[in-house]
């Protein structure tokens, strides 16, 4: 179920609805029961495999707090390990490291059959993926106690608001609030109604208006040349933020009205960052934190081998990786990987407006690999990026999307770091109902007949 769709905005109400008309004791299954229609509505079958993750890692959890054995505990985390990603390999990367092979043996004359399935990658598997591992990891670590009501487990494997694309919250932030009983709040709901709304504005005026242009030049490499493809890289990387914090907005606004607080995945000007440094700290931050805190330190923070450099090159590998099993994903790590390294290295002896603008133009090489989706593709629009051509696809529709995004910058140099309920909780009635009806007007009169899937959701 998509969150712009008929069904979610019949769906969302009546669950709130009816969660604060129950008794308080019936909430958990409610939720629960909630968001496995959520996640059933696009694949029942794919039920089975967050059911199966869940139990995994809550029968292991349990055990890897009761066990003493040192070397028990590590055979349990090790289990859990497997079990997670070994699925996730199975459903995302294995045609794709099995292609490299063949490739590699392919070179030596050895003939290799590569194996094929035939099943759809579970949406939101990686999120999720990463959710759980946390937990046992967290449990081995002894930073938590492990969760002993399986139904409250589940609920935060499978939250319904951010089940598909985070945040990648953390049990120690997330499980206890299910513990807590929230009554009916006028004023929270009204709060997450405003995020909610925010996060609406940024999909269907900004993201998906961007879309029909990023999608004609991705999907028709071979007819596109010349400026179309330099400003298409620009305004995908928009797009993209655009299109996923409206998600996470959405997924706080909705969480917020249900009393709770999910963890904040985004700043609200990324893409105006002096660094990729400094993007980095503004955009997807759970995911940034969960590679950190699982991955870069536990490896690479006191190793021998590798260099912080190398740990820091690497993990942004991995989070390319983690994001497609295809190349142009990993040379989208690789590169940030790099920016980041040299941005820690060295400081350029510019100003801070010199520094935005030079940021802005080195997204353009992210936005081709990210955007183009293989190898192929990208070559064809590497080539035909520097064929020249005085024609554009559609002047008055580039400066559109350039205005709608200036539009929106305005309005978060307004917030500053503010979401979108705090900002207007401190303005006064008129201001708020004024904003309202303008966000409201423009998602009427600039959003799209075509309605497009949030970006993150094939991950």
């Amino acid at each position: 179920m998509l969150f712009n769709s008929l069904e979610f905005f019949v769906f969302s109400p009546l669950i709130i609805t009816t969660y604060f008309l129950i008794q308080i004791r019936y909430r958990t299954p409610l939720l629960l029961i909630a968001s496995y229609v959520f996640y059933g509505w696009w694949n029942v079958n794919y039920l089975f495999i967050i059911i199966f993750s869940t139990s995994i890692d809550y029968f292991l959890g349990i055990r890897l707090h009761v066990i003493k054995d040192k070397k028990i505990k590590k055979l349990y985390l090790y289990l859990s390990l497997i079990a997670n990603l070994g699925i996730l390999f199975f459903f995302k990367y294995l045609t794709f490291f099995s292609m490299i092979l063949s490739s590699i043996l392919g070179s030596f004359n050895i003939e290799y059959d590569i194996p094929t399935h035939n099943f759809l990658l579970p949406i939101g598997i990686s999120f999720y993926t990463f959710q759980t591992l946390s937990y046992t990891i967290d449990v081995y670590k002894k930073r938590i106690f492990p969760e002993t009501n399986f139904f409250k487990f589940a609920l935060y494997v499978s939250f319904f608001p951010q089940l598909l694309a985070g945040p990648i919250e953390r049990a120690k932030s997330l499980i206890p609030q299910f513990h807590f009983n929230y009554f009916f709040d006028y004023s929270r709901v009204v709060g997450g109604l405003r995020i909610v709304l925010w996060g609406f504005f940024k999909k269907t005026v900004i993201a998906d208006r961007i879309a029909i242009y990023t999608k004609l030049v991705f999907e028709n490499p071979d007819n596109i040349v010349g400026l179309d493809i330099w400003f298409v890289s620009i305004l995908f990387s928009f797009q993209i933020f655009c299109d996923f914090s409206a998600y996470s907005d959405i997924a706080l606004g909705i969480a917020k009205i249900l009393g709770i607080k999910l963890s904040k995945n985004f700043g609200n000007r990324p893409y105006f960052a002096k660094s990729y440094v400094e993007c980095w700290s503004m955009t997807h931050i759970t995911l940034s934190n969960w590679l950190r805190d699982y991955f870069f330190i536990p490896f690479f923070s006191r190793s021998k081998l590798f260099s912080v450099y190398s740990g820091i090159f690497i993990t942004m590998i991995i989070c390319g990786l983690w994001h497609g099993a295809s190349t142009t994903f990993i040379l989208w790590g690789a590169f940030h990987g790099l920016g980041i390294i040299l941005g820690q290295k060295y400081t350029l002896p510019l100003n801070n407006t010199s520094k935005r603008i030079i940021f802005l133009i080195s997204t353009i090489i992210p936005g081709l690999l990210f955007g183009s989706g293989d190898f192929n593709t990208l070559i064809i629009l590497i080539k035909n990026a520097f064929v020249l051509s005085e024609e554009l696809i559609s002047i008055s529709a580039i400066l559109l999307r350039f205005g709608l995004i200036v539009l929106m910058d305005l309005i978060h140099l307004r917030m500053g770091e503010k979401n979108f309920d705090e900002f207007l909780s401190t303005k006064s009635r008129y201001y708020r109902w004024g904003m309202y009806l303008f966000l409201i007007n423009m998602m009427i009169y600039f959003s799209p007949s075509e309605s497009f899937e949030f970006i993150y959701f094939q991950f």
